[in-house]
C-alpha cells in the first residue's frame, strides 16, 4: 500500500512539473486503495496515518470508476468505528465539487450516523452554520437524514446551537448592529421605510 502511494506521489510531482502525464498513476490507484484497506483491517491501533493516506486517495481519485468500486468494497470490510477519528476530515469534504466523491462521502457519513449519531451532531451543526451556501446545503441534507436515526438528539442539538448563538450576542451588540444597518439604509440608500423596519 505504502509503495503504491509513494509511486503515486512521485508521479504526481512529475505531472506537476510537466514531465509526466497525470494518468501515469492509474495502474497504482486500486492496489494502493486495496492495500490501505487491508492494512487498516489487520492493524490494531495506530492506523491513523494509513486512514489519512486512504482519504487522500479517495478525495483525489475517488471519481475514477475502478477506484470508486474499490473504495465502496473496502468501506464494507472495515468496522464503522474506524472512521470516527477522521470525521472532521471527511466532513471538511462534504461539499466537494465531484458528485461521485460527494455521494460516497454522504453514504459513509450516513452509515456512521446510524451507529454513532452523537459523533456527527456537533461537526454537522458547525457545518450547517457555514458561510458557503453549498457546504450549508450538504450539511443540512446529511443532518436531515440523521434526524431519521436520532430525532431527539438532533432536535436537542439544534436547540443548544441556537441558544448558544442567542446568548453569545449581547444586547448592546445587537443594538449597535441595528443602528449601523439603519444608518446605512438611511444615508446610503435613502430608504426611510427600511431604516424604520430595522429599528
Amino acid at each position: 500500500a505504502l509503495f503504491n502511494f509513494q509511486v503515486i506521489t512521485h508521479y504526481e510531482g512529475q505531472a506537476a512539473t510537466g514531465n509526466r502525464d497525470r494518468m501515469a498513476v492509474a495502474p497504482f490507484l486500486v492496489p494502493a486503495v486495496n492495500g490501505f484497506f487491508r492494512s487498516i483491517a489487520l492493524q490494531k491501533g495506530h492506523v491513523q496515518q494509513d486512514i489519512l493516506r486512504l482519504l487522500t486517495l479517495w478525495f483525489k481519485y475517488g471519481a475514477y470508476p475502478d477506484v470508486e468500486t474499490a473504495l465502496s468494497e473496502g468501506f464494507r470490510t472495515l468496522s464503522i468505528d474506524t472512521w470516527l477519528e477522521v470525521i472532521p476530515q471527511i466532513i471538511a469534504r462534504i461539499n466537494t465539487p465531484n458528485k461521485r466523491i460527494r455521494d460516497s462521502i454522504h453514504q459513509l457519513l450516513l452509515r456512521i450516523g446510524k451507529e454513532h449519531p452523537q459523533a456527527l451532531v456537533y461537526p454537522l451543526t458547525v457545518a450547517r452554520k457555514s458561510h458557503s451556501v453549498d457546504r450549508r446545503q450538504q450539511a443540512d441534507t446529511i443532518f436531515q437524514h440523521l434526524q431519521v436515526f436520532a430525532p431527539i438528539l438532533t432536535n436537542q442539538a439544534k436547540v443548544v446551537s441556537e441558544e448558544l448563538i442567542r446568548v453569545a450576542i449581547l444586547w448592546h451588540e445587537m443594538w449597535h448592529e441595528a443602528l449601523e444597518e439603519a444608518s446605512r439604509l438611511y444615508f446610503a440608500d435613502h430608504n426611510v421605510a427600511g431604516m424604520l423596519a430595522v429599528l
